[in-house]
């Protein structure tokens, strides 16, 4: 070894070799030599970037920063000096970095630089990914390195078996007869097939796209092959958004004949994104379906479109026989403050058949509902108010069935403190509706309700208490049910006053299976 080798070593805080039985050729000082040496090695790639470091790595360690501290332990140093290697043997640990290696036997050989780790090899990355194999061996600051008979397991549970690997270029792992399964072994019979998993020749996972790869790849339903693909790549368990085609769907209906559906997601930015999702028909051609997503500060909402030109004359179309028919569907959420909170839920279509029609929405559905509402609630008040639009779907739906609600407001309102030692609350109550072709109502109804309970020594409960109530109504275009005339507008009012008291006299008796209660109560 060269001065100018140790001039390249990091500072080694802390070198162990604990319970040391023997050493060949050599002693003490020139096996705690050799272990330096392994520092070199280990360390001469240079620093990784810290975003690099905490990336997932599935197959082989990654970079380690340069001026780390190795920690080595073993029952066993073996200084080899005709053979150019030291070996550690018997429950080696080895911690570098934020890694752990734990195996049975350690080469380090100098003439090659490589460290070769041999018997029950396990490594813990440092974001909790497990790597099991039978031997590992790693050069070039653990980055590049080859695997046999190994298993992985993800933090995020993903699963990887081979029967060989090797690490290219510090970020490109290749598994050889190699299977993967997101899917936990079943507890009580681990050996039994997951719910789902692909086999492959090869399967390459590349670090710095994120990415898995597949070729000559079978796709396997509890156990049983279902599919064969020659490639196929999708994003490792560490991506939770990424851009590309999602799974297709294949249906056949009377209506419709085949349909093909295929979706592209746009992973646009970390709060919104979009789904295009055209389906091929072949009765009425290409169907155009699009979602939009987006998470603000204070709240979400989304949009949902659908769109089709019609090839089919013998089916249903839109209003006025127009070829095309469509809808938009949005629904919002969003927080104005602790207290306050408005949203919505719309629908709108070219006809009351569109969505049911493509499968959009449920074929029992019978009504279409729309609303716009604000609601506040703190402490015990409440209030709340919502604009409505109702609408029938069934072809026996008349226009009658057709109604807007502009709007509905409810107001509840509880005293903080006591109001002649009693509680008090009012609530109100407005509705504004309208038909096509029928009644139109307006209604105003307040309330106010006190009470007071008091109990005396002996356990006898009076509850004095009065309500008021005053109902305003204004109705139009009313027609009488029996003589089919229609009426003008009509106002009328209601009211209600009630004052009483209540009394309990609760009797209370226990038993050794039981209590029983009775209680006479007089108003």
């Amino acid at each position: 070894m060269r001065p100018s080798d140790l001039n390249k070593a990091p500072a080694l805080t802390r070198v162990l070799a604990a319970r040391i039985g023997r050493f060949r050729a050599g002693a003490f000082a020139a096996a705690l030599l050799v272990v330096c040496l392994c520092a070199v090695a280990l360390t001469a790639a240079g620093p990784a970037s810290p975003a690099r470091a905490q990336q997932t790595s599935l197959g082989g360690l990654g970079q380690v920063e340069s001026n780390q501290p190795m920690l080595l332990q073993a029952d066993e140093m073996i200084y080899d000096n005709q053979n150019n290697r030291v070996i550690a043997r018997g429950n080696v640990e080895i911690y570098y970095g934020s890694y752990t290696l734990l195996a049975d036997m350690v080469t380090y050989d100098r003439s090659d630089n490589t460290l070769a780790a041999e018997g029950n090899v396990r490594i813990k990355e440092p974001d909790g990914a497990l790597i099991n194999a039978d031997r590992i061996t790693l050069t070039d600051d653990f980055r590049d390195g080859f695997l046999r008979s190994l298993k992985i397991v993800t933090v995020e549970d993903a699963r990887i078996a081979a029967e060989r690997a090797y690490r290219e270029k510090g970020e490109t792992t290749v598994f050889e007869r190699a299977a993967f399964t997101p899917c936990k072994p079943c507890e009580e019979k681990p050996e039994k097939p997951p719910t789902w998993r692909i086999k492959a020749e090869k399967v390459i996972h590349k670090k710095s796209e994120a990415s898995i790869e597949y070729k000559n790849a079978a796709f396997e339903l509890f156990g049983m092959p279902i599919a064969w693909l020659p490639y196929f790549r999708h994003a490792d368990p560490s991506v939770k958004r990424r851009s590309g085609f999602l799974i297709p769907g294949i249906g056949h209906s009377n209506e419709l004949g085949t349909t093909v559906e295929v979706p592209y997601y746009f992973a646009l930015a970390p709060n919104y994104d979009f789904t295009f999702s055209p389906m091929y028909t072949e009765k009425q051609g290409v169907l155009l379906k699009g979602n939009w997503r987006h998470r603000t500060e204070n709240g979400r909402y989304n949009v949902d479109l659908a769109g089709i030109f019609q090839t089919d004359d013998n089916k249903p179309i839109g209003p006025g026989n127009e070829e095309f028919r469509g809808s938009i569907k949005s629904r919002g959420f969003f927080d104005i403050n602790s207290w306050w909170h408005w949203g919505w839920d719309v629908t709108a279509e070219t006809d009351d058949t569109f969505r049911r029609f493509y499968d959009l929405d449920n074929i029992l559905t019978s009504d279409r509902i729309s609303e716009v509402y604000l609601e506040g609630q703190k402490d015990r008040n409440y209030f709340a108010a919502r604009l409505y639009h109702f609408g029938g779907l069934l072809a026996i739906d008349t226009s009658t069935a057709e109604s807007v609600v502009h709007p509905i407001v409810d107001y509840s309102y509880f005293a903080k403190d006591p109001i002649a030692g009693g509680e008090f609350n009012f609530t109100t109550n407005f509705l504004s509706m309208s038909r096509d072709n029928g009644t139109d109502t307006t209604r105003l109804i307040a309330e106010a309700k006190w009470r007071r309970m008091m109990i005396d020594s002996r356990g006898q409960v009076f509850t004095p208490f009065w309500q008021l109530r005053g109902d305003l109504y204004q109705v139009s275009n009313v027609v009488d049910p029996v003589t089919g005339v229609r009426s003008d507008t009509d106002q009328f009012a209601r009211g209600l006053a009630v004052g009483g008291a209540e009394y309990r006299y609760p009797f209370v008796r226990h038993g050794a299976r039981a209590s029983h209660v009775l209680e006479p109560v007089a108003q």
